[in-house]
């Protein structure tokens, strides 16, 4: 017995030696990855639309960083840069005077031009037949060289950033209008004008230049393209902003440099605005 139990000491003995001489095993740690970073961008959906489209070359080329774009309109933009819940504000109009805590830069410029359905053989309007118009003094598309039938007027609720510069420009009141619908968002005014050859309403040149069921009308001469609202030949335009509550960071700052680039601006042109460089 003494014999079995010294042989299983020894065995046991050899095992622990074993174990010792051999290194135990090395667990690597977990290769860190870059934190991710975050851009968040709220306010006009005529801007949104674009910045959704530049952020696309900016995240490939910074791995790592998202570009967050909530559109819905540039009023709501500036409230949220101004609670600190968005980094950037898409404002699609001219700053205010009220509004000089906040810092802008342009990234595009925009024309407002009044739009009629395609079949409507009207050509052009004069600017006192538009305001006319929308005053109610006429009522018939025969009384301007269209067909006989009723105009639609289609308006844009308070608050839209293409109502100002149009109302501006015709110097037009608000309490004046005498319209049939009224809309905020551009979506729906184009489904208000599809199917209705007697509707009128006015929009970003960009947004339905492209939208064949709708056609452009010049004012005051002048046609609506990029090229002129581009060298200041279109009457009414208005500057496409993006605006910061303080100095922005780094990280905001670059990719509003990156928005003024020859690569950001080839895109602004490809979606129908006008670039400023």
């Amino acid at each position: 017995m003494q014999t079995v139990i010294q042989v299983s000491l020894s065995f046991a003995t050899c095992l622990w030696l074993q174990s010792c001489s051999q290194p135990s095993e090395v667990i690597a740690p977990p290769t860190p990855t870059p934190s991710s970073k975050k851009i968040t961008l709220s306010g006009s959906h005529t801007i949104g639309s674009i910045l959704s489209e530049i952020a696309k070359p900016y995240e490939t080329a910074h791995p790592g960083v998202k570009i967050d774009v909530k559109e819905n309109a540039t009023w709501r933009g500036i409230a949220d840069v101004r609670q600190g819940t968005a980094d950037i504000g898409m404002v699609a109009r001219s700053m205010k005077a009220d509004e000089k805590d906040l810092l802008a830069s342009t990234i595009a410029k925009d024309g407002i031009s009044v739009t009629i359905h395609r079949d409507n053989p009207v050509k052009s309007l004069t600017n006192q037949q538009i305001v006319n118009i929308y005053t109610g003094k006429i009522k018939n598309w025969q009384q301007v060289g269209g067909k006989n039938q009723p105009i639609l007027v289609i308006h844009r609720s308070e608050g839209v950033a293409a109502l100002e510069p149009f109302l501006n420009y015709f110097k037009l009141e608000k309490s004046a209008i005498r319209a049939d619908v009224v809309v905020t968002e551009t979506d729906e005014l184009v489904q208000a004008m599809v199917g209705k050859p007697q509707a009128i309403g006015f929009s970003s040149i960009g947004v339905v230049e492209s939208i064949k069921d709708i056609k452009l009308l010049p004012i005051n001469g002048v046609t609506p393209t990029n090229e002129n609202v581009s060298s200041g030949k279109f009457p009414i335009t208005r500057p496409l902003n993006v605006v910061t509550k303080n100095p922005p960071s780094a990280l905001v700052k670059e990719f509003i440099d990156f928005s003024l680039s020859q690569e950001a601006q080839a895109i602004v042109k490809q979606k129908k605005f006008a670039p400023v460089k």
